[in-house]
């Protein structure tokens, strides 16, 4: 039993003319050469809208049968086969949401990582900046004091 000898009946039925003849022609021989359980094959002859018993018809009716037989084989191939295209698309089409979704959310902490380090940037050059001041500011605030206090020894010199 295996599905994959099945899609491969139906892939060459909906793309094999000769192969979907001899279907019709001789179902049981055309699928010799697949590895088809019985279940497999009374499913794909009643899927396919094919009879496996031979049946004494007029020959007209025989060949308008087949073209029958032939078109539901073809439209039974074309819709597995569109089905099969559009859960493809459906799934690659997930997928690459998913990758936009995750590329976006990538680069959204990129960004966030990025600011955040430019506000710590930020914050530690404004932070030395007000150090800087500060000890700028002492610095001023000693040498007025220290020459307050010059001014005012120099005055008590000229006193005496």
């Amino acid at each position: 039993m295996s599905k994959q000898s099945v899609d491969q009946v139906l892939q060459r039925a909906s793309s094999d003319a000769r192969f979907r003849a001899s279907l019709s022609d001789n179902f049981d021989g055309a699928l010799r050469s697949y590895d088809l359980s019985p279940e497999e094959t009374a499913q794909l002859a009643k899927g396919l809208g094919i009879s496996r018993v031979a049946s004494a018809r007029p020959m007209p009716a025989a060949i308008a049968a087949s073209q029958v037989e032939s078109a539901s084989l073809v439209d039974a191939a074309h819709v597995q086969a569109a089905s099969l295209v559009d859960a493809a698309h459906v799934q690659a089409a997930s997928q690459i949401d998913a990758a936009s979704q995750i590329d976006a959310a990538s680069q959204i902490d990129a960004a966030s990582q990025i600011d955040a380090a430019s506000q710590i940037e930020a914050a530690s050059q404004i932070e030395a900046a007000s150090q800087i001041e500060a000890a700028s500011q002492i610095e001023a605030a000693s040498q007025i004091e220290a020459a307050s206090q010059i001014d005012a020894s120099s005055l008590d010199l000229l006193k005496l």
